[in-house]
């Protein structure tokens, strides 16, 4: 067990944050994770029974470094359903929550990027004022690197405070066919549901 870490239920209307520890290992649980196509590429999407809690884009490793996070867990391959979570993500608010874990700064800085609004961006110094530590840009960028749920807590959104465009885990082009999708989204007023700011409260009940 890591010291320092928790867990969090984040979804598009409402976030919960469990001051537990969070590094079981998947112990008892049956995670279902899948391949699916995307606009950007293929992506390894796993739900675990607290929420969806992964999504990231084509790397080498993905399946192995899924079952290396969670030790314990029968991790089942189900693409079918893989690719039903992706569609779902464009046919409004996703019913699913979001299951992330992490120290506690991490989680900060994920919630902080939930708050960015669609199709707009924030610099790392601006995320590290948001959560009180505006000396902090630099760990803040760390923490956006760790991000376990790509696109749906959106790392694609911060950016330098230049301008510049900087680092993305899977690669500067698909960061910026992120950000040019949304940009057309909303010149062409199609905004999706799920890109809801969410109201972040604490609990420490409620989940399995």
């Amino acid at each position: 067990m890591h010291d320092g870490k928790m867990a969090a239920v984040l979804d598009a209307s409402d976030a919960h944050c469990e001051a537990l520890p969070a590094d079981t290992g998947g112990a008892g649980w049956t995670i279902v994770a899948g391949y699916a196509e995307s606009p950007f590429g293929t992506c390894l999407v796993a739900e675990c029974p607290r929420g969806l809690c992964h999504l990231s884009f084509e790397e080498a490793g993905a399946w192995d470094g899924l079952r290396h996070q969670w030790p314990h867990a029968d991790v089942v391959r189900d693409d079918a359903a893989a690719a039903a979570w992706w569609a779902a993500i464009f046919a409004g608010p996703p019913a699913r929550r979001l299951y992330v874990q992490g120290t506690a700064f991490q989680l900060k800085v994920w919630q902080a990027l939930l708050a960015i609004p669609f199709g707009q961006s924030a610099s790392y110094g601006h995320v590290a004022a948001r959560i009180g530590k505006p000396a902090a840009a630099r760990a803040v960028g760390s923490a956006v690197g760790c991000n376990p749920i790509g696109f749906l807590i959106p790392c694609h959104r911060v950016v330098c405070a230049s301008g510049a465009l900087g680092g993305y885990r899977w690669g500067p082009d698909r960061k910026r066919a992120l950000r040019a999708w949304e940009q057309a989204a909303l010149k062409a007023n199609r905004t999706p549901g799920f890109n809801q700011e969410p109201r972040i409260r604490s609990s420490a009940t409620g989940y399995p």
